[in-house]
């Protein structure tokens, strides 16, 4: 595989200094969403990456492994959590359906999800079921038809297309070319 180089600006001090900080917060913390999210969201707005890479989800990719979509999800998830009700012990997949919703929903659908929860347990099937009522519709992931789930895990395979790839613009136009021959084919 071939290396390009990759424009970076240098960081401060400080915010060398910073990064190193948010970063072991991050390994440290894997398991623990909101605090990843935290820091993640910190890197990105701040963007602490650009001393080592030219964009967040280079970032993302080669230092933790993780696409963009997954460290959307993380920092989606804290804002919900913290609009919801700060210091809330729950899963991110819990919190992950919310984030469709606007602020005032996401506190209106959350607290309908504590007071219908079967048994008294939310489960994140439930809290999707109940956005699903909310947005008329049956939103339950299990029942996403196999077209696009297939369709979602290939969007997700094209977002590891580095930015900085030479034969990025020509994968996504051979991507696009397929996708509009097989559209007009079925039309």
């Amino acid at each position: 595989m071939e290396s390009t180089a990759v424009e970076v600006m240098d960081l401060t001090v400080q915010e060398k200094t910073e990064l190193a900080e948010l970063e072991t917060v991050i390994e440290n913390g894997m398991k623990h969403f909101l605090v990843v999210g935290r820091a993640l969201l910190r890197i990105r707005d701040s963007r602490l990456y650009r001393d080592t890479h030219r964009t967040f989800n280079d970032y993302c990719r080669d230092r933790w492994g993780m696409t963009r979509m997954r460290a959307s999800q993380l920092i989606a998830a804290v804002a919900v959590s913290e609009n919801v009700n700060p210091g809330l012990q729950i899963g991110e997949k819990h919190l992950r359906p919310l984030t469709r919703l606007e602020p005032e929903k996401q506190r209106e659908v959350w607290q309908e999800a504590v007071e219908t929860a079967p048994g008294g347990k939310v489960t994140a099937e439930h809290v999707e079921d109940v956005v699903g009522r909310i947005q008329g519709r049956n939103a339950n992931v299990r029942q996403i038809p196999e077209a696009m789930k297939i369709a979602m895990i290939a969007i997700s395979q094209l977002e590891r297309i580095r930015d900085n790839d030479p034969l990025r613009v020509e994968a996504l136009d051979y991507v696009i070319g397929w996708a509009t021959k097989w559209r007009d084919r079925h039309d």
